[in-house]
């Protein structure tokens, strides 16, 4: 009799994790559609920032059907589903920023002005990437 009871008390435990996790607002995505090219990383520790010149060949594709490909030195590097998560959630006090997932993984807070894309890590001292559109 315990057995059984232990089987429906964990059934119901998962059962209620699932119910109760919530995924936020997903946003929709036409203006991320495209390709980005980094341009400047800074941050980390030493607070250091690099600047990229124009067709370094680290860019972001992001597609209308929410896939997209990354690429460092021209190299295909990442790939898969990606999703904008509106206010979704913030360590360092970036309440009102969207969250940008790749592959169901936190890919960072995005800020996204016109043709310009920041993507920052949602810990203190963490990098902040800035692309821009091609």
């Amino acid at each position: 009799m315990k057995v059984v009871m232990k089987k429906y008390l964990f059934l119901l435990f998962i059962l209620f994790i699932a119910f109760s996790c919530k995924k936020g607002n997903v946003i929709p995505r036409a203006g991320l559609t495209g390709k980005w090219e980094l341009r400047i990383t800074s941050g980390g520790i030493s607070g250091a920032t690099t600047n990229y010149a124009a067709g370094n060949g680290n860019t972001l594709q992001f597609n209308a059907d929410s896939t997209f490909a990354q690429y460092q030195n021209f190299h295909l590097v990442n790939q898969g589903t990606y999703s904008i998560v509106k206010n979704g959630g913030a360590i360092i006090g970036l309440t009102n920023q969207d969250a940008l997932y790749y592959n169901h993984l936190f890919g960072g807070v995005m800020q996204l002005n016109d043709n310009t894309l920041v993507v920052r890590d949602n810990v203190d001292d963490g990098f902040i990437s800035t692309y821009v559109r091609q």
